[in-house]
């Protein structure tokens, strides 16, 4: 079984750096007001060609983003570089992602901007205050996928289970064929939330059954059931993960370990 580290670890790897800037919206002009939610909706794509949902609102400035985020002024903003070279580099993309919010009238820069301004402060060790800040561009835009799996980062990383479930099943929800996130949320049970543990077995066929990678996710219930110690169970899904792989002696050599405990 996994444990938080390691947790947090297949998060950040199926989500970190690689996957914001695919994740990212693009630079694509506004194409036009959602059918039925008025003039405060718009709609256009992300970089991966995935509608996305922006709020046509007013924005913070800078000054504004300070006072939320609970900085005096921007000479706050500057102390967090604690006069380390790598942190000092963040600090200034930190200063320049601010003051463009003070000159940008484009929705999506803004909220790409804001963005920023969370992964800054996330990677300055600033978690608390990045937290407030990603849950600001989720209320520019709700479905803005690596907020929300940051999000999930976060609270999995402070011990807070409850808020990052909420998180992982919100990804599940924008991504349901990506199998990640139903073995995310799994791990997230089987270490942390144990009385959760009885809805294992539904999260991940709820996954199969949604076109993600039905082989891993159905060894995943093969092992599941392997450490719970129900062999019977295990050696089925087992044989379920060969009828999709056949050739993989990989999996016969662990049926044929899980069949010796029979």
């Amino acid at each position: 079984m996994k444990n938080k580290k390691a947790i947090i670890g297949v998060l950040i790897f199926v989500f970190g750096t690689a996957f914001v800037v695919s994740q990212i919206i693009s630079n694509k002009k506004i194409t036009s007001e959602i059918p039925g939610l008025g003039t405060n909706s718009i709609s256009t794509t992300n970089a991966t060609g995935t509608p996305v949902t922006l709020v046509a609102a007013t924005y913070d400035t800078s000054a504004q983003t300070l006072k939320r985020l609970g900085f005096a002024s921007i000479t706050d903003v500057e102390k967090l570089s604690d006069g380390k070279k790598n942190n000092d580099t963040k600090v200034q993309e930190l200063k320049k992602e601010l003051a463009i919010l003070d000159t940008s009238t484009n929705d999506i820069e803004i909220i790409k901007n804001s963005f920023f301004i969370a992964v800054n402060l996330d990677q300055l060790g600033q978690k608390d205050t990045a937290i407030k800040q990603y849950e600001y561009v989720l209320t520019k835009q709700s479905n803005h996928p690596t907020a929300i799996n940051n999000l999930a980062v976060i609270y999995t990383a402070k011990g807070n289970y409850p808020k990052a479930e909420v998180y992982m099943k919100q990804l599940i929800a924008l991504a349901p064929s990506e199998s990640a996130h139903y073995t995310n949320l799994a791990d997230v049970y089987r270490a942390f939330m144990k009385d959760k543990k009885s809805e294992i077995p539904a999260l991940i066929q709820k996954g199969i059954d949604n076109n993600a990678d039905k082989v891993s996710l159905t060894l995943y219930l093969a092992d599941y059931y392997k450490q719970e110690g129900d062999f019977t169970k295990s050696v089925e899904w087992y044989k379920k993960a060969l009828v999709l792989k056949p050739t993989s002696e990989e999996i016969k050599e662990a049926l044929s370990v899980v069949e010796n405990k029979l």
